[in-house]
């Protein structure tokens, strides 16, 4: 607790260094291990500060000069890099003065980076400062949400080919957007962790293969999200002449129940690790993609517009189906790395000649 004192015996180690043992709480707290490095430095009244390496982790910086980037879009992609590196503070400076597109672009790219916001604006600078701390986000809760988003897209895709009310079709705008929001914040939480190996207790991750299959899950969640988002489009370009076709629009809506329920599959087999599970989902995302998504009669028709509109749809829906049989295969990446009865490392053991 905050503020709680304890009494420490001062104990003597080698013939010039002195040594006092740190409270359990405290090292457990901060995901502490034997072996970390600590910092300790004198304070102005004589006492010692101790922090450890996750203490620190707000005050990085970077200074980026507007001037030195001739390209639009160059500052983005720098702001949004530091921000992936874990940075805490970032200034982007000009002696001539930002003009009105470089603090667009630097206005665009901090509303799609979580936790950072434009604390100082002057004529020739724009501090961005972030205001969210790593340590207070689960791995798998963040998964978790993901994994809400994209079943509410679906949701949303499924509820306008019986409702026929395209507000449902245009909510899937604002859904894609906070997955990209969300995608953001956990390559900076990941990136950060493998610097920062402390975070792990507190996020939920045990292992560097962990954190890299976390990015890539990542990954596939985003494309998902533009997949959906394309079906989304597709409808509201084709609009009421969807209803016209019974047979197309029976496909489209058993189509999108079958993918949701492997995309919900998948997503809870890679949160369980279970690799007997996932040769099952393989097997059915493999007979789904070969047979109900290859539009058999439906594209032998002579009009050309539904001909496309269809194949566009397919396509799309293909494109979730091979994301969600990405996401289980990375179960293995997961599964070998935390050990099991099923596959065991075995440390120095001799090549066979």
């Amino acid at each position: 607790m905050i503020g709680e004192s304890s009494l420490r015996r001062l104990q003597r180690v080698g013939k010039a260094t002195y040594s006092v043992s740190l409270p359990k709480g405290w090292v457990r707290k901060r995901g502490l291990r034997p072996g970390d490095i600590l910092e300790v430095y004198e304070e102005s009244d004589g006492s010692l500060r101790i922090r450890s390496r996750m203490d620190k982790l707000a005050e990085s910086s970077y200074l980026i000069d507007a001037e030195l980037c001739r390209v639009y879009g160059q500052i983005s992609k720098l702001i949004t890099a530091c921000y992936h590196r874990g940075c805490e503070r970032i200034e982007v400076r000009a002696a001539g003065g930002l003009n009105d597109e470089v603090v667009k672009e630097i206005s665009e790219a901090a509303s799609r980076l979580p936790g950072f916001e434009i604390i100082e604006r002057t004529n020739k600078s724009i501090v961005l400062q972030n205001f969210v701390d790593p340590s207070k986000f689960s791995v798998r809760g963040l998964i978790r949400r993901l994994q809400t988003m994209i079943s509410t897209m679906f949701g949303s895709i499924s509820d306008f080919l019986f409702s026929r009310s395209y507000e449902d079709i245009k909510s899937i705008r604002d859904l894609r957007e906070k997955i990209y929001q969300l995608h953001e914040l956990i390559v900076r939480l990941l990136i950060t962790y493998l610097e920062h190996r402390g975070l792990g207790r507190m996020i939920g991750l045990k292992n560097s293969a962990e954190a890299y299959c976390m990015i890539m899950f990542s990954d596939h969640i985003l494309r998902i999200a533009e997949h959906l988002y394309n079906i989304g489009e597709e409808f509201l370009r084709f609009r009421k002449k969807i209803w016209r076709d019974k047979e197309m629009l029976s496909l489209f809506r058993e189509l999108i129940g079958m993918t949701s329920m492997i995309f919900e599959d998948s997503i809870n087999t890679f949160i369980n690790t279970d690799p007997q599970h996932t040769m099952k989902i393989l097997d059915q995302i493999s007979n789904i993609v070969d047979h109900q998504l290859s539009g058999g009669e439906l594209l032998k028709a002579r009009d050309l517009e539904r001909t496309c509109f269809i194949e566009k749809i397919l396509c799309s829906l293909k494109g979730v189906m091979l994301e969600c049989e990405r996401i289980v295969e990375e179960i293995f990446d997961r599964f070998i790395e935390n050990g099991g009865p099923v596959c065991i490392l075995r440390e120095g053991a001799s090549k066979s000649i």
